[in-house]
């Protein structure tokens, strides 16, 4: 079967010829058509959209695409998302069509796929402190910023913080089949917390350490310190200025140094700054460790071990917390020992 050829465009020109003939005489736009070479049915259809639109030449084609989302909807999707961004694709037009009432209706896949346009993509969200770049607040960080470059250089900086697991503790992503949940099988409730304090150096690394069951109070707190002014005795050169740097949380603050800490200093992270604190990173490496060690099936059975339970002779909850203590001492060697502070260095660039 031959390819069928293009149809040939009528003209304007060719078109107003054939409508002032019919205008003429009914049967003789006809005889013009034949020697325009244009079909008798195209000049009849040509005849009839004059006589039902009034209309003698073609409609354009081709140019822009018609598009319902303009420019006004854009900027009002923008400022929705910049006001909360956990809103779900319906709310976002169901307020589009409270505010713009007289813009095109719109699908919430029309919403999605403008959305993607804007570059805006759905991610995980966080949660960011209302006072946390408040004028006072970033004041207060260029203070210690100043501070560190002036004074912290001249010593040793030693960075105290804690952290805390349970044994739901998880890594947020997981690996299943398409189509199905990953989905990790674990015992009872989550139960209480262990925590864990670091006391981390830029220039020896891990200098000390606690696990505990029990809530930071500010005698654990003092008590941790006593410990670390201890190990910072035997870790750097006696006689030389130490400055312990810790945020202001409620049991730090008020917290004091042993008597015999003649040549330490505390020094307060200003409010909001888990980015001024290395610790931070240790934090993330050690529990990366624990969600590994947490997420192997064996863990999860140990801590509904009833046999080995009654053996040691302690309740549930005391062996739960005994068997993440365990954890936390398997893996208190993926924070940066020794020298090999690599991961936090970047942090005491400023």
């Amino acid at each position: 079967m031959a390819a069928r050829g293009r149809y040939r465009r009528i003209s304007d020109v060719d078109r107003n010829l054939l409508i002032d003939a019919f205008e003429a005489d009914d049967a003789d736009y006809l005889q013009v058509a034949d020697t325009l070479g244009i079909k008798h049915s195209t000049a009849r259809s040509i005849v009839g959209v004059y006589l039902r639109d009034g209309r003698r030449n073609k409609l354009p084609k081709g140019g822009p695409i018609n598009q319902k989302v303009d420019d006004d909807m854009r900027d009002a999707l923008q400022g929705y998302l910049d006001d909360n961004p956990l809103l779900t694709l319906r709310q976002l037009n169901t307020q589009l069509r409270a505010d713009l009432p007289d813009k095109p209706f719109v699908t919430t896949s029309t919403i999605a796929r403008t959305l993607d346009g804007m570059l805006i993509t759905l991610k995980l969200a966080e949660d960011v402190p209302e006072q946390r770049n408040e004028p006072r607040i970033l004041d207060a960080q260029v203070i210690f910023g100043n501070w560190f470059l002036q004074v912290g250089v001249l010593g040793h900086t030693v960075y105290i913080d804690e952290t805390g697991y349970n044994i739901w503790t998880r890594r947020s992503y997981g690996r299943a089949p398409r189509g199905e949940p990953a989905r990790r099988v674990v015992h009872g409730q989550r139960g209480k917390q262990v925590n864990i304090t670091f006391a981390i150096s830029g220039e020896v690394g891990l200098v000390a350490h606690r696990i505990s069951s029990e809530t930071v109070t500010r005698a654990t707190f003092e008590d941790f310190l006593a410990t670390t002014v201890q190990e910072c005795g035997m870790l750097f050169p006696a006689g030389e200025h130490i400055y312990l740097i810790y945020d202001n949380a409620r049991p730090h603050i008020r917290a004091q140094l042993p008597p015999d800490a003649g040549n330490f200093t505390i020094k307060l992270l200003p409010p909001y700054s888990p980015f001024l604190n290395p610790t931070e990173m240790a934090h993330s490496a050690f529990k990366a460790g624990v969600k590994r060690t947490l997420g192997l099936p064996e863990w999860q059975d140990r801590f509904g071990d009833q046999d080995a339970r009654v053996q040691a002779g302690v309740n549930l909850q005391v062996w739960r917390s005994l068997r993440l203590q365990e954890v936390a001492a398997l893996n208190i060697g993926c924070a940066p020992p020794g020298t090999s502070f690599s991961d936090i260095s970047p942090s005491m660039s400023w």
